[in-house]
């Protein structure tokens, strides 16, 4: 008589998990599509506030004369197009490493090296610290800087050139985003060609 209750009791757990597994795999059914289309909307819509100029985004990946792989930042190249269809600059996605995992940005660079545009998407930093790297303060830095020579990230107040100021006690941070812009700046050379 045991052995038939555990039976039946193994048996309505199993139905009972085979119908929750059909339902997860129904709402993922449902909720991918969803979640794909906001992830492209959100993408585009990065691509836009770092190049403004551009009315419509190309993959630039199949058009780069180099060897992606020597930029190991970089996640994603689309080519800004004018309403005219001529190419007005790059968006690059980058995941340069920082203190707490990568930092994803998206940059913009226009036909003349020059940066336009940064956001960024997602990062680990830590709280209060190099989390600042999301805020204007600290992007508007890179704001104007071309592709003439590397940024370097300096500790003080006084900037010269292609210098950044680094965020207090964020060094990394500031010093990963930094060097995922300069991949960047250096694709935009090799592959623009300025």
């Amino acid at each position: 008589m045991m052995k038939n209750e555990t039976f039946r009791l193994g048996l309505v757990l199993m139905v009972f998990t085979g119908a929750a597994a059909l339902l997860l795999a129904g709402f993922n059914l449902i909720t991918v599509p969803v979640i794909e289309a906001q992830q492209v909307e959100a993408e585009l819509a990065a691509q836009q506030a770092v190049l403004p100029i551009a009315s419509s985004f190309v993959d630039g990946q199949e058009n780069m004369a180099v060897d992606l792989a020597d930029y190991p930042a970089l996640e994603a190249v689309s080519v800004g197009l004018a309403e005219s269809g001529e190419p007005v600059g790059l968006v690059m996605r980058l995941a340069p490493k920082g203190y707490g995992g990568p930092i994803k940005l998206m940059v913009g660079i226009d036909q003349e090296g020059k940066i336009v545009g940064l956001q960024v998407l997602a990062h680990q930093e830590s709280p209060g610290l190099g989390a600042n790297i999301s805020k204007e303060s600290f992007t508007s830095q890179f704001i104007g800087k071309d592709a003439n020579a590397p940024l370097r990230v300096v500790k003080g107040t006084t900037t010269a050139g292609h210098d950044i100021v680094a965020l207090t006690s964020a060094t990394i941070s500031s010093q990963a985003v930094a060097e995922g812009i300069n991949q960047a700046l250096q694709l935009f050379c090799a592959g623009w060609g300025k």
